[in-house]
């Protein structure tokens, strides 16, 4: 049998900062909404959506996932 050299799978970069950018953009929202007093609730899950989306991309950008 002869080895076969597989090259390790890129990280898909692009994605990660796509993800990160969502999180950023979620955060923004939740910060209008609670500034305005407009949706409290609806505020505080765009902060908790956010929170998750950035450290999801920041931990599968320093490959720990």
């Amino acid at each position: 049998m002869e080895n076969e050299y597989k090259p390790p799978r890129k990280k898909p970069t692009g994605f990660i900062f796509l993800l990160a950018c969502v999180g950023l953009f979620s955060l923004n929202c939740a910060a209008n909404l609670l500034m305005s007093n407009k949706a409290s609730g609806l505020g505080w899950l765009f902060v908790g959506v956010g929170l998750a989306l950035i450290v999801l991309a920041v931990l599968w950008g320093a490959e720990r996932i």
